[in-house]
């Protein structure tokens, strides 16, 4: 997956009832995912000390998976992979979000607001507007 499409459906799923569960709501989300993962950006990766934390804080449960599979898990140091999208936290997500929005309207990514609670209504905005036109592409 794209880091402009997770950093936009992070921000979708935020800004939604994520409660609700139906047949139509499956297939609306799952057309905003496709429409999303078909925008033009860098692959993402998650930030090599948030593996490391998620590893530790799971090591039991990890060790419990091994067992059962009577195999290690792959080990090793999480490298930083060149042209990737680094993404450490929910601010990160919503930060590219904002800096990722244009490309909904066909346009280039850009500076985002560094506050995060403005990034993500910058993206929101966008991405409403976005997926009414998914919605009704008469009225896009």
């Amino acid at each position: 997956m794209s880091a402009a499409a997770l950093a936009l459906a992070f921000c979708y799923r935020r800004n939604t009832q994520t409660a609700v569960n139906s047949p139509d709501r499956y297939k609306r989300d799952r057309q905003i995912i496709n429409a999303l993962m078909a925008l033009p950006s860098p692959r993402f990766q998650l930030s090599p000390d948030l593996v490391d934390k998620v590893i530790a804080d799971n090591a039991e449960d990890l060790d419990w998976i091994e067992a059962r599979m009577g195999q290690r898990l792959p080990q090793g140091a999480q490298t930083r992979k060149p042209g990737a999208e680094i993404f450490d936290g929910p601010e990160s997500l919503l930060t590219a979000a904002a800096r990722f929005s244009p490309l909904l309207d066909g346009q280039p990514a850009c500076e985002a607001p560094q506050d995060s609670a403005e990034a993500e209504a910058l993206a929101w905005q966008r991405l409403s507007a976005f997926i009414a036109r998914l919605r009704d592409p008469d009225k896009g």
